[in-house]
């Protein structure tokens, strides 16, 4: 272990950064969502499982063009110029409705049908009437731009050794991106070359990347650097080259039927350009925080009045450091807190003051910070840091004292590296990391500081980002193998549960602990799932978009079982970031 202080800046107090140009902290802009819908913060009615609101101002039928209902399309409806929209899904019938609307005119369009081609209409809202608009729906005329990754994956030409190679190389963080773009052989080598010999993971934007072991040398020096390559680019370029494959005869995957329509997602855009929000968090009173891994911006919705608030927080005290923060917890007065992501350190925001407070870590190397957790009954902000070489530390931050503690998680054997991705606190204070490298769940006890360590029983599991329950049993997604996880503390055990999803790539979990309902964002299909343990049942939602690489599924302080409400950020690959309140019933 480790102990230290260092001091703290106060971002109320403007600097020069290292070249010269002047940043402002603590900049506040707001944004008033001028009220399109009515409904607001009104709880949906549970008596009518069908369509649990009372009033509505527009509904519609969606059909093939041989006259079918079709179940399970998303209908978006949004306001002209309005910065907030609403999305249902029809039911069996193809039948769709919306929640009362405010006056105006408005765009209707299919949100989401995967495999289908889109359309869009134009509807007058006027006050105490119900506008009608349907839709008839065909074939998608280039299915490639309307269907999911996993759909396009499924359905591409060629061995499943070659797909692999595609989906473990260009598909993780970058889902959409290579069906979206065409390019000759040439050019698409010159883009393999660049997306594997950089990373956006680190200090600078742009940074070689390499293995995260000790002494590692860049990727672009290994073995068979070149040959990987050209695999690579080959079979892009026969399938998303300048002469497209034909996919008008893809099997798509189901759409989405009975309980997983009843669905309402009201969309709020995130009032700057070029968002990218890693991470929300759902404080005590329902406000909705976002951190941004890209820009320096902490912000805040009232989803009662629907404004919007965003903040500039100071830059880390350390040069050529880009900014960004990632995860968000909040302190024993409900102040957030959020991690320097590439430079090591902490942030806190006072909301009653609007200022921000930094805690630079005292080592002055380049080190991650991606992961934060509080620990409100004993005042510490708990972390785990590394510095880029696969030497990984769990700690916690202690303001009053301005301390670091630093715990060093050992390899295991035959391991060249640890590798977190994503810690737990529970209601006690007990820390849980989730190894994805060593497959394991590693719990230190708060009052002992003993760490113990407990293997998936799958191997090789990937599990991260997880979240605690009522009882304190720990839930995590299991990446690699399309699962959820949950440790159970009193009797040492791990259990699993199976998505039904072929490539689910589950990101992480959240719990509604009001429920205990299990939570889980699948970006690659641009789903969300949830699991009721009580019962096993698992359902799947469509989210409203493709590619948007939804996060940190959170639930609102008021949610139910007979009203679900979770909200989720986004990070996509197309378009501006937007949070989004998911209620189901």
């Amino acid at each position: 272990m480790v102990g230290d202080q260092f001091g703290k800046a106060e971002s109320n107090v403007s600097r020069k950064a290292e070249r010269g140009r002047t940043m402002k902290y603590s900049r506040l802009v707001g944004l008033a969502l001028a009220g399109m819908l009515t409904l607001g913060s009104q709880r949906l009615l549970a008596a009518d499982l069908k369509y649990p609101f009372a009033e509505s101002s527009l509904r519609g039928v969606v059909k093939s063009q041989k006259g079918e209902p079709l179940e399970g399309i998303l209908v978006r409806a949004k306001r002209e110029k309005g910065v907030m929209g609403r999305t249902v899904a029809s039911d069996a019938q193809g039948q769709y409705r919306f929640p009362k609307l405010e006056p105006g005119r408005y765009a209707v369009e299919i949100a989401r049908a995967d495999g289908l081609e889109p359309a869009r209409q134009m509807a007058d809202i006027q006050d105490g009437r119900e506008s009608t608009v349907d839709f008839t729906l065909g074939p998608a005329k280039e299915m490639d731009q309307q269907i999911t990754s996993v759909d396009w994956l499924l359905n591409l030409p060629g061995t499943p050794d070659q797909i692999k190679l595609i989906s473990d190389n260009c598909m993780h963080c970058h889902t959409g991106t290579p069906q979206n773009f065409r390019f000759d052989k040439e050019n698409w080598l010159k883009v393999v070359r660049f997306m594997r010999g950089t990373t956006v993971h680190g200090a600078e934007w742009g940074a070689i990347s390499h293995d995260p072991f000790p002494g590692a040398r860049p990727d672009s020096e290994s073995p068979n650097w070149e040959e990987e390559n050209a695999l690579i680019a080959n079979f892009l370029t026969r399938v998303r080259g300048p002469e497209p494959i034909d996919l008008s005869k893809a099997k798509i995957l189901p759409r989405p039927t009975g309980r997983s329509t009843r669905v309402l997602f009201t969309e709020y855009d995130i009032p700057y350009p070029n968002a990218e929000l890693h991470d929300i968090e759902v404080d005590r009173y329902g406000m909705v925080w976002w951190s941004d891994w890209r820009w320096p911006y902490l912000g805040m919705l009232n989803p009662e009045t629907g404004e919007m608030k965003y903040w500039e927080s100071p830059p880390p005290n350390k040069p050529e450091v880009r900014p960004g923060g990632q995860e968000i917890s909040f302190d024993k007065d409900e102040n957030p807190w959020t991690p320097f992501a590439w430079s090591g350190g902490v942030v806190k925001f006072d909301r009653k003051t609007e200022k921000f407070s930094a805690y630079t870590f005292p080592d002055r190397a380049p080190r991650r910070f991606l992961s934060l957790g509080t620990d409100p009954a004993r005042n510490r902000v708990w972390f785990h840091t590394d510095d880029y070489y696969g030497t990984y530390y769990s700690g916690f931050f202690e303001p009053d004292k301005k301390k670091w503690t630093l715990y060093e998680i050992p390899f295991k054997p035959g391991k060249k590296a640890s590798g977190i991705y994503g810690d737990v606190s529970d209601s006690k204070g007990n820390r849980y990391l989730m190894k994805h490298r060593d497959s394991d769940i590693d719990r230190i006890d708060v009052e002992t500081e003993q760490l113990t360590r407990y293997p998936t029983p799958t191997p090789n599991a990937f599990p991260r980002r997880g979240d605690y329950d009522s009882q304190d049993r720990i839930w995590f997604a299991e990446y690699n193998v399309g699962q959820i996880g949950m440790f159970d503390p009193k009797t040492g055990k791990i259990t699993e549960h199976k998505i039904d999803l072929p490539m689910a790539l589950p990101y992480g979990t959240g719990v509604d602990r009001n429920t205990d309902w299990v939570w889980v964002e699948l970006y690659r299909a641009d789903r969300l799932a949830v699991l009721e343990p009580k019962t096993g049942e698992m359902r799947q939602y469509w989210l409203p978009e493709r590619h948007v690489m939804g996060r940190s599924p959170r639930a609102a302080p008021n949610s139910t079982a007979d009203h679900s409400i979770i909200w989720l950020g986004t990070l996509p690959k197309y378009g501006n970031a937007k949070l989004i309140k998911v209620e189901t019933w």
